[in-house]
């Protein structure tokens, strides 16, 4: 299992606080990612498994390893937080 941070707005440096993207000047979640992605350089820990929309569910692909702190590739957004 590789574990790293995702590529998706949600890590990227020109998301705000009210989800605007500022290189492109519109408003977007963290569902999204483009070929402007610029990482946030600080560990998210807003990101992990915690939020992820397979957290604690029959579809997660590790769930004897999964828990709150832990980033996988199979990430997935939780669209309810």
């Amino acid at each position: 299992m590789s574990i790293r941070l995702t590529s998706s707005c949600g890590t990227c440096i020109s998301l705000t606080k009210q989800n605007i993207c500022t290189t492109h000047n519109i408003e977007i979640s963290n569902l999204y990612v483009c070929d402007n992605f610029v990482s946030d350089n600080r560990l998210n820990k807003i990101i992990d498994c915690s939020t992820c929309a397979r957290f604690k569910k029959d579809d997660c692909e590790h769930p004897d390893i999964a828990t709150v702190g832990v980033l996988c590739t199979s990430w997935a957004p939780s669209l309810g937080k």
